[in-house]
């Protein structure tokens, strides 16, 4: 699609393209190739957003192999650190049982 739309000459639809495909699918392709088209400067102001978008996907697996595949392991440090935190209190929230307990094979009956 991104492709079609430069070929027709609308750059800031491809741009607008590249941006949305990243925040979805955080696409390390997509967001180099919209940081390479930005004016000097510019790019380290949305490199940092597009690391926000990143930090607070809504796959943690999807963030985490983003940042270490950029790679920036300071962040995906964090997200280990943070969702841990998420995920241990879900679970306590939830009220998460372990698995129950069955009578060993072989146990004799309470009969």
């Amino acid at each position: 699609m991104v492709e079609t739309l430069e070929a027709l000459g609308k750059k800031d639809d491809a741009e607008d393209a590249k941006w949305r495909y990243f925040e979805k699918s955080l696409s390390i392709e997509s967001l180099r190739a919209y940081l390479k088209r930005l004016p000097n400067f510019e790019d380290f102001e949305v490199e940092r957003k597009a690391f926000e978008i990143a930090a607070t996907h809504r796959s943690v697996d999807t963030a985490l192999e983003f940042f270490v595949a950029w790679p920036n392991l300071q962040r995906a440090e964090e997200i280990v650190r943070a969702r841990e935190k998420e995920a241990v209190d879900r679970a306590d929230d939830q009220h998460v049982a372990g698995p129950e307990r069955s009578p060993a094979i072989g146990a004799p009956s309470g009969s």
